[in-house]
């Protein structure tokens, strides 16, 4: 399922941010430069049924810091 259905939604997901040209310094030009830097690792799950879809679990895990 995942090679069925989420590969070509990242397919086109890539192909968007190697075309867009925002500003460089922008919030959507940072966040396309990190997408890119990262891509590897973001569709690892793609090849991978062991790796989960999300990380949840070890956001749960973290220990909760209290603001104020």
């Amino acid at each position: 399922m995942r090679q069925e259905q989420s590969k070509p939604l990242l397919d086109q997901i890539k192909h968007w941010a190697e075309t867009v040209k925002p500003l460089g310094e922008s919030a959507l030009g940072n966040a396309v430069k990190y997408m890119a830097n990262h891509w590897s690792g973001l569709v690892r799950f793609v090849d991978d049924a062991n790796l989960p879809l999300d990380n949840n679990a070890t956001e749960r895990a973290l220990p909760c810091r209290r603001q104020g």
